[in-house]
């Protein structure tokens, strides 16, 4: 084993180990966890945040993977759950189905569209109603029903 000795500047020193390590499995921890395990194997922790339905803090995948040999020091990335993402439904009722469609999609949404009987021609073709409704804010990838008028 070999030791490097680092300023960690005021006149201490750390002790740096080097060679390789095994680096640890961290996937299903909290991130402050995870990040104090591979400090303490010889490793730098680097976390990313992406939307997931899993708890908050929770690591999802890690790099490279734990069980893999790599230098001491090296840096581990871990991505971390940021929990889900939380959207506001666009207001899309007198919208063509075309548009509302295109709106919803941009925001994050997917889409089903449901004919709803009207009898004003101006209606035809439009959305009259949506559900959840404009404004309300949801969690993770939802649906929204659009009913669209068609003349009878």
């Amino acid at each position: 084993s070999v030791r490097i000795n680092v300023s960690a500047g005021s006149g201490s020193t750390q002790t740096v180990p080097t060679g390789d390590a095994t680096v640890p499995t961290v996937v299903g921890m909290r991130d402050t966890e995870a990040l104090r395990r591979l400090q303490q194997a010889g490793f730098r922790g680097s976390s990313r945040s992406i939307a997931s339905s899993r708890p908050t803090g929770t690591v999802i995948s890690q790099d490279p993977s734990g069980g893999t040999a790599v230098a001491r020091g090296s840096t581990v990335l871990i991505i971390v759950s940021g929990g889900p993402r939380v959207r506001t439904v666009p207001d899309v009722v007198g919208e063509t189905e075309a548009a509302a469609r295109r709106i919803l999609r941009e925001a994050g949404f997917s889409v089903r569209a449901v004919d709803r009987p009207v009898t004003d021609p101006a209606r035809d073709g439009t959305v009259v109603e949506q559900d959840p409704r404009a404004g309300a804010r949801v969690q993770g990838t939802t649906l929204v029903t659009i009913f669209v008028g068609r003349l009878s």
